[in-house]
């Protein structure tokens, strides 16, 4: 699912998705013949998608990673870090979704707050470096 969120003037922003769910990386060709050969699983873990960018800040391009996911430790592709880790709760049905609506089924609600770098502070690390 891709789609353009906005966010409101204090940098918040809701989005409505589906669960995610592990899957295999497809082991056709030479990646299945090089699999078949080890003992790594080849599924990836839950996890959701995001590009965020804003003027005058850095672009951040990551994902983050269902917490009880079982396939959090063995991420065939080594994407999983800490700080990507996330708590997805489960909602019970006649909660208060974040958008305001009263939902009529359980829902899950992963909270997670991006931190975005001012580009001139990107650039003046950049420039140091440099010297």
């Amino acid at each position: 699912m891709r789609g353009i969120f906005t966010s409101q003037a204090d940098g918040s922003f809701v989005i409505q998705t589906l669960l995610p769910v592990p899957y295999s990386i497809p082991l056709d060709d030479t990646v299945g013949e090089v699999m078949s050969q080890t003992r790594i699983s080849p599924m990836r873990p839950s996890h959701v998608h995001f590009m965020i960018n804003a003027p005058g800040y850095v672009e951040v391009i990551t994902h983050l990673f269902k917490k009880s996911c079982p396939y959090i430790e063995t991420d065939v592709v080594y994407g999983v870090k800490a700080p990507l880790i996330a708590e997805f709760r489960q909602m019970p049905a006649g909660t208060t979704t974040p958008s305001g609506h009263v939902a009529n089924q359980p829902f899950w609600l992963l909270e997670y707050d991006f931190v975005l770098q001012h580009a001139s502070s990107s650039e003046s690390r950049a420039s140091e470096a440099a010297a």
